[in-house]
C-alpha cells in the first residue's frame, strides 16, 4: 500500500491558513480569498509519510502537471464560459514538493464578485490523476483600484 500523500494547507497572504499537514484527499477543504484584480499566490506543499517510520519526505513533482478549475456552479460544465482553469508545472522546486498556486490579476479582473467552488488536482507524468484539495474562492470587491 502506497503512503498517503499530504498536502499542506495553501498559504496565501491574505488567507490564514493552518500549517498542520492532512493527508491528501479531495474531501479536505481550503477557503481562498482574493480581491477582484489582484493577483493570488499560495504555496502548496505535497509531502509523503512513511506509515512504518512516521518520516515525512517530500513529493517529487517533477513532470507532474497541476490544475486548477474555478465555477460559480460546481455542476456547469468546463466548458462553460465562466468556469476559470489554471493549468501549470512545477519547474522552480519539484524534488522539494512546492509548487505555487498563482491566478493572475488579469483572471480575477474579470471573475465575478462571488463565491466560486474550486478544485486543484495533480497529473503525474504518468497520467494518474490526484484530486488535492477543494473549497470555496471568494472574490472580494477592492478598496481602490489603484495600480
Amino acid at each position: 500500500m502506497a503512503a498517503p500523500v499530504h498536502v499542506l494547507s495553501p498559504r496565501a497572504s491574505s488567507v490564514p491558513s493552518s500549517t498542520q499537514s492532512t493527508p491528501c484527499a479531495c474531501s479536505k477543504t481550503y477557503n481562498l480569498t482574493v480581491e477582484q484584480g489582484a493577483t493570488l499566490s499560495s504555496k502548496i506543499s505535497l509531502t509523503l509519510t512513511d506509515p512504518v517510520t512516521g518520516i515525512t519526505s517530500p513529493v517529487d513533482v517533477t513532470g507532474a502537471q497541476f490544475q486548477f478549475t474555478a465555477k460559480l456552479d460546481p455542476n456547469q460544465p468546463d466548458s462553460d464560459p465562466a468556469t476559470i482553469m489554471v493549468d501549470w508545472q512545477e519547474t522552480s522546486t519539484p524534488t522539494q514538493g512546492i509548487t505555487w498556486l498563482t491566478i493572475p490579476a488579469a483572471t480575477t479582473t474579470t471573475m465575478q464578485l462571488a463565491g466560486y467552488s474550486y478544485q486543484v488536482r495533480m497529473v503525474s507524468s504518468s497520467g494518474v490523476v490526484t484530486p488535492l484539495f477543494k473549497g470555496t474562492l471568494t472574490v472580494t470587491q477592492p478598496v481602490s483600484v489603484r495600480s
